[in-house]
């Protein structure tokens, strides 16, 4: 009859150690916040992610979404998955710390700098480049070069496509030089918008080289007549 006590005692705290590690973990406290998962507390310690150069990291298989590093070459800094898995599209963690204009980044419209520690780059405000000829796109759902463009530094580009005047979805994406996704933003329209209609996407680029602007339209003929590329390149 003991043991068989014993045995069911055991159980009972077995069941609740289950249902506590099943609610929330504390490290450094016995109090876990109820909206974490894990709660670590210290006043003397802090935590310390994967550190990784920026091709290990470029290789790592089918990363989750929001998964979180830190490199150590380069633009170093904490970088996360802001893709897929299937599609990784690695950006850094920027800092936010108090300085002349109350933040880590200022510019006079040419250059940007930050504190001596965060390096500084450039910046290149981009006017809306007519094209001479414009480009038609006389096929649905076809994928269509605008331009291409080169960057010799981790990069933030902003990217502006100008549509005529038609209904529909549109569609502008970034590649790479081999056509391979980084990044896309869509526009249904309802009603007609004019020659002003204007889709912009925004992307980080982690490494130098050559990218691509492509289009692509759910109705046809639609054109295109100008672009711009802005971007503040970091060293």
């Amino acid at each position: 009859m003991r043991h068989t006590c014993t045995r069911y005692a055991l159980l009972a705290l077995l069941s609740l150690a289950i249902n506590e590690l099943s609610a929330q973990v504390g490290i450094g406290t016995v109090n876990a916040n109820a909206s974490a998962i894990l709660d670590m507390t210290s006043t003397s310690k802090g935590v310390l992610v994967p550190r990784m150069t920026a091709a290990q990291r470029a290789v790592i298989a089918s990363p989750a979404t929001g998964l979180m590093v830190y490199q150590t070459d380069g633009a170093s800094g904490f970088y996360f998955n802001a893709g897929t898995s299937a599609s990784p599209g690695w950006a850094p963690i920027l800092s936010v710390s108090p300085g002349a204009s109350g933040n880590v980044l200022t510019s006079d419209g040419t250059t940007w700098v930050s504190q001596a520690s965060a390096g500084g780059g450039t910046v290149s405000t981009g006017s809306l480049t007519t094209l001479g000829t414009p480009i038609t796109i006389t096929q649905v759902n076809t994928i269509t070069d605008i331009t291409t463009f080169t960057v010799s530094r981790p990069t933030l580009a902003n990217i502006r496509v100008q549509f005529g005047e038609t209904t529909g979805s549109r569609v502008v994406m970034v590649t790479d030089n081999n056509n391979n996704q980084i990044a896309l933003t869509t526009l249904n329209l309802t009603t007609a918008t004019g020659i002003n209609g204007l889709l912009g996407l925004s992307v980080f680029l982690d490494a130098a080289g050559t990218y691509k602007i492509r289009v692509s339209s759910s109705v046809q003929p639609t054109v295109i007549s100008a672009y711009s590329v802005s971007k503040i390149e970091f060293n």
